[in-house]
C-alpha cells in the first residue's frame, strides 16, 4: 500500500511540475522590489483552489472541463496533461506561476505635465439628479428594495462571455466570472465584474483613455484600495459613456481626480487589499488580483458617493462585452448570444508597449507577452 501512495504523490508532483513548467513561460509583470515587499503581513492567505476549485467543478468528479470552465481563458495552457481537465494541480498553477518574471519593458508612466478634464466637474451632480434607482443599480444596498432583481434588470446577470487573446500572446486569464452567483461571499448576489488573478505588483494598466473621476480607499470592505475612470465616447469609440473600475490594488494611483490617462497608462501595482468576501476581518487575505468592473451610460452626468460613482440611468456591462464593439451591448442580448459569439476577441498591449491590433482603443487591463517575446 505505502509505495502505491507513494506513486500518487509522485504523479500528483509531476502534473504540478508539467503546469509549472507551462506557466513559468508566462510569468507577468512587476514594479520594483519594494512593491513585492509590500505584501500583507500576519495574514493567512486563503488557498484560492480549495476556495474556487469546488464551485467550477460542477459535477464533482474531481475535475474541470473545458464547460465547466466556462470560459475564463487558457484552459489549454493550464492543462498540462492535455488530458481535457484541469485538475486541482494544474489549476494551482494559475496561482503559483502567473505574475512572476516578465517586465514591462516601455511602461507608459503618469506625464509628469497632465492634462486635466474640466468636465469631471460640470458634469458632477447630485444625487436626486441621478435618481436612487441608480444609486441602488450600483451600490446594490440591502435597503434598497428588490436590489437584486434591480441590478439584474439593469445588466447584472450572467451572460457567458469569455475572453479570445490573440493566438501569438500569453494574457492572464479569469477566474471569477461576471455576476456570477456571489451570495456566499458578500451577501449581494452576483460578482459586480471579473476577477484576474496575478502577482503582487504587477501593473494594472487603464483599458481605454480616460479620466480619473475616483479613488477609493476603504479596507473594511470587499474593494479595498481602488479607482474609477470614466471614458467619453471617443475614448473608446462606444456610443455611450463608460466606467471601468479597478480594485484591490495594493496602493492608490498617484493620478489626481480630474487627471487624463492614457491607454495602457499604469495605474498602479496589484494587491489583494479589502477584506476578504465572507469575512468580517482581513485576518484571511484573498488572493492577489485586479476586480475590473464596467458599467455605462447613455450621458455624461454622474453623482459621487463616499465609496462609489452613480451615472446617471446607469447599466452594467460584462466587461468582456465592452470588447465586442458593436451592438447589441446589453447584458440580455450578450447572454442570447450563440455559444459561437461567445468568445470575445480582446485587443491587448504587450510588454513592449505595442498592441494588438495596432489601431485599438481599448486593451486588455494586464499587459501580455508574445510567444516569441524574451523574458
Amino acid at each position: 500500500m505505502f509505495p502505491m501512495r507513494r506513486n500518487r504523490s509522485i504523479n500528483r508532483c509531476l502534473r504540478f511540475t508539467r503546469a509549472a513548467i507551462a506557466l513559468a513561460a508566462l510569468g507577468a509583470l512587476y514594479l520594483p522590489d519594494a512593491v513585492q515587499a509590500q505584501k500583507k503581513q500576519g495574514q493567512r492567505m486563503v488557498d484560492p483552489v480549495a476556495f474556487n476549485f469546488p464551485g467550477y467543478d460542477k459535477n464533482g468528479d474531481g475535475k474541470i472541463d473545458r464547460v465547466e470552465w466556462n470560459r475564463r481563458g487558457n484552459f489549454d495552457l493550464l492543462d498540462a496533461d492535455k488530458d481535457g481537465y484541469i485538475d486541482r494541480d494544474e489549476m494551482a498553477a494559475m496561482y503559483g506561476n502567473f505574475g512572476k518574471g516578465w517586465k514591462l519593458l516601455n511602461p507608459i508612466l503618469p506625464d509628469s505635465s497632465p492634462e486635466f478634464d474640466p468636465s469631471v466637474q460640470i458634469d458632477l451632480v447630485d444625487q436626486p439628479t441621478v435618481g436612487r434607482k441608480s444609486v441602488c443599480i450600483v451600490s446594490r444596498n440591502p435597503q434598497c428594495m428588490d436590489v437584486d432583481a434591480l441590478a439584474s434588470q439593469a445588466g447584472l446577470m450572467e451572460t457567458g462571455l469569455g475572453p479570445d487573446f490573440p493566438a501569438n500572446a500569453f494574457c492572464l486569464g479569469v477566474d471569477e466570472t461576471f455576476a456570477e452567483p456571489y451570495t456566499d461571499k458578500t451577501g449581494k448576489g452576483m460578482h459586480g465584474g471579473i476577477d484576474i488573478p496575478a502577482d503582487f505588483g504587477t501593473p494594472i494598466l487603464a483599458v481605454a483613455a480616460g479620466t480619473v473621476v475616483a479613488k477609493i480607499e476603504d479596507m473594511y470592505q470587499v474593494r479595498g484600495k481602488a479607482v474609477i475612470l470614466r471614458h467619453s465616447p471617443e475614448d473608446t469609440g462606444q456610443p455611450f459613456w463608460v466606467y471601468t473600475e479597478y480594485a484591490h490594488m495594493n496602493e492608490l494611483p498617484t493620478q489626481a481626480i480630474g487627471q487624463r490617462v492614457r491607454m495602457g497608462e499604469v495605474l498602479g501595482p496589484t494587491g489583494n487589499t479589502g477584506v476578504k468576501p465572507g469575512s468580517a476581518t482581513s485576518e484571511h487575505s484573498r488572493r492577489p488580483a485586479i476586480h475590473f468592473a464596467v458599467y455605462y451610460s447613455p450621458g455624461p452626468k454622474y453623482f459621487l458617493g463616499q465609496k462609489y460613482v452613480f451615472p446617471r440611468k446607469v447599466r452594467w456591462m460584462d466587461p468582456h462585452g465592452l470588447y465586442r464593439q458593436r451592438a447589441p451591448f446589453d447584458s440580455q442580448s450578450h447572454k442570447d448570444l450563440p455559444d459561437q459569439e461567445k468568445a470575445i476577441a480582446v485587443p491587448v498591449m504587450y510588454v513592449d508597449g505595442t498592441t494588438e491590433p495596432k489601431d485599438t482603443k481599448l486593451i486588455w487591463p494586464y499587459a501580455c507577452r508574445r510567444t516569441n517575446q524574451p523574458q
